[in-house]
């Protein structure tokens, strides 16, 4: 099974994809920071820091819906910018 299937099966109000490799919880999201180049990092609550492409970030900063079940992490800009 490839990495695209098991998203599928995922409820999209839940995880989203954030790069080639990596679907996240979106609960888990701590926190966004914007890097440059348009790239982004996430902080998970268990530390973990993982690059947000810009390939599937429209997915994840895209304003709060109905379907979403909590209110998205502000945007931090990169302390090097």
């Amino acid at each position: 099974m490839v990495l695209k299937d098991i998203e599928e099966r995922l409820d999209a109000a839940l995880f989203a994809r954030i790069n080639k490799s990596v679907v996240v919880n979106l609960d888990s999201v701590v926190e966004i920071k914007k890097l440059w180049h348009g790239d982004f990092e996430i902080l998970l609550t268990d530390r973990a820091r993982v690059r947000l492409s810009r390939r599937y970030r429209e997915r994840v900063l895209a304003p709060k819906t109905q379907d979403s079940p909590k209110e998205r992490p502000e945007i931090c800009e990169d302390e090097a910018s």
